[in-house]
């Protein structure tokens, strides 16, 4: 039986996005990422972006009615981490984005056997220029400590100038939405 759970196509909506997120995870019992697009989503998109490591914990206290046995007095909340998963990658100027230009060929896959998961497509700017994207993520059970992303991409016709940042966003917090029950 194949270990793998694939997806071919995506429709770019808030709902499915937030859904890979959780789906498309990577983690080992001791480094937590979620699944977010690395290149990031539109402003407003209400997404779970995040980065935890196990014994990181918030703790407030949690007024009872009543002293009974087993209840809980504690909160603890999973601290998010500082976010080391933000690659942004642009074509003479055009930055790269799902929600700008024309994706095809979109699949992402968790390989559960492997511990990785890959998003792979293909990209066309708005000026027409093509470009295909392979994307790996994994965090090791060998090194607990150690999560990596293979970010790779061929061009099909473009030529020009490409520029890559990575970025490491330490000034981080957890979700949060009132709107939400």
């Amino acid at each position: 039986m194949e270990k793998k759970y694939r997806i071919r196509g995506c429709e770019l909506n808030e709902k499915n996005i937030t859904l890979q997120e959780t789906i498309f995870h990577n983690a080992n019992g001791y480094i937590g990422v979620r699944g977010t697009l690395e290149e990031g989503c539109p402003e407003g998109f209400d997404t779970m972006r995040g980065m935890y490591i196990n014994g990181f914990y918030d703790m407030a206290p949690m007024k009872q009615a009543e002293k009974l046995c087993n209840l809980v007095e504690d909160k603890e909340t999973m601290v998010n981490v500082a976010d080391t998963q933000t690659i942004h990658v642009s074509f003479d100027g055009r930055e790269f984005s799902m929600f700008d230009g024309t994706v095809s060929d979109y699949e992402r896959v968790l390989d559960m056997e492997q511990g990785v998961t890959e998003r792979n497509l293909t990209w066309k700017t708005p000026e027409g220029r093509t470009v295909e994207f392979s994307i790996r993520r994994m965090t090791s059970f060998e090194n607990r400590a150690l999560f990596t992303i293979d970010y790779t991409f061929r061009s099909v016709d473009f030529e020009g100038q490409v520029e890559i940042a990575s970025f490491l966003k330490g000034l981080v917090k957890n979700y949060c939405n009132p709107d939400e029950p």
